[in-house]
């Protein structure tokens, strides 16, 4: 890695302190922190209920540099929303923006090509296996309930 700081935004559609996506960014704001990298958030809701998820949380937040909540975030950027985040982007210098899932890929984009930052999407297969295995699953639930696909 360079020896100047790179400045990284995750952009989540909301995070559930007691999920794998809270654990995965968890552990790689804690290592990348370590390296130089400048992380900022920008998420949906944050969701969390007890003493575990609260540390969790916790522990995400500490090691960010900044975390903007929008409770209303949907898949579809907003006018508003995607004018405020633009601008986020700009003012802290961002030159990676990381959508987490691909609820959050046309924002990513979007934001990318306003910007400049490059755009990192990183999508986890489903626990059913690859793409040919979920759709071939969604086909024959569809037959099995009488919708044609």
């Amino acid at each position: 890695m360079q020896d100047q700081e790179l400045n990284v935004l995750f952009l989540l559609a909301k995070v559930n302190c007691n999920d794998g996506i809270a654990s995965y960014c968890e552990t790689l704001l804690d290592g990348l922190s370590k390296r130089k990298v400048r992380f900022f958030i920008a998420s949906g809701s944050v969701y969390f209920w007890d003493e575990p998820t609260r540390k969790r949380r916790d522990a995400i937040q500490i090691n960010a540099i900044e975390w903007r909540i929008y409770p209303q975030l949907r898949s579809a950027p907003r006018i508003t929303e995607f004018i405020d985040l633009a601008k986020f982007v700009r003012a802290r210098n961002i030159s990676v923006i990381n959508v987490h899932g691909l609820s959050m890929l046309l924002w990513g984009r979007a934001l990318s090509l306003v910007t400049g930052a490059r755009l990192v999407a990183t999508y986890h297969p489903s626990a059913w296996g690859d793409l040919q295995n979920v759709r071939a699953m969604a086909r024959s639930r569809s037959r099995s309930r009488g919708v044609c696909s």
